[in-house]
């Protein structure tokens, strides 16, 4: 959770760079994390992020991986 008090221009470049992001007003983040080895060099990794910043709606945003190690 974060709360963020703003008063200069919204929308610009520097507010977006200033606040990582966020919104003026509440902003919520969170995520998970998921790792799992499926064979001897076989590794699957699964990540979940959500975000609420201010008044926009939630944004997710999910990545998967699998590697291999030889």
């Amino acid at each position: 959770y974060a709360s963020v008090r703003y008063s200069g221009s919204p929308g610009t470049a520097l507010e977006l760079i200033m606040l990582d992001g966020l919104k003026d007003g509440n902003n919520y983040l969170w995520s998970c994390q998921w790792n799992r080895k499926l064979s001897g060099n076989v590794y699957l990794k699964i990540n979940y992020n959500g975000r609420k910043t201010g008044a926009s709606k939630v944004f997710h945003n999910g990545t998967m991986q699998v590697r291999a190690i030889f």
